[in-house]
């Protein structure tokens, strides 16, 4: 008999960043280990110009600049029962603390 393990999604604030210039961004996500997937799917994306996936300008031209192996990606954080706001909240206590350079602020 086989045995399957479900793995519930890694719900966490993340951060990106680009080892050529020290550069970073924070996010959050229900699953962060997908939200980089779509991180790396849509530079992927921008540089073989096919597809029109909006991304954070400041972020991407440093991946064309310096190609996505520049960049690493790690779990700040994680939060298996924060609901939306909280790990909204706790994404923004990281963002004040350490102003990373390629989060947008409106």
């Amino acid at each position: 008999m086989k045995t399957a393990f479900l793995i519930s999604p890694a719900r966490g604030v993340y951060q990106i960043t680009c080892l050529k210039n020290s550069r970073f961004y924070i996010g959050s996500s229900h699953d962060v280990f997908e939200r980089w997937r779509q991180h790396l799917t849509a530079w992927v994306c921008h540089k073989n110009n096919d597809c029109a996936k909006l991304t954070n300008v400041r972020l991407l031209a440093d991946v064309l600049n310096h190609g996505k192996e520049a960049f690493t990606f790690q779990i700040l954080l994680l939060c298996p029962a924060a609901m939306d706001q909280e790990l909204r909240e706790k994404e923004w206590e990281f963002i004040q603390k350490l102003a990373p350079y390629y989060n947008i602020q409106k």
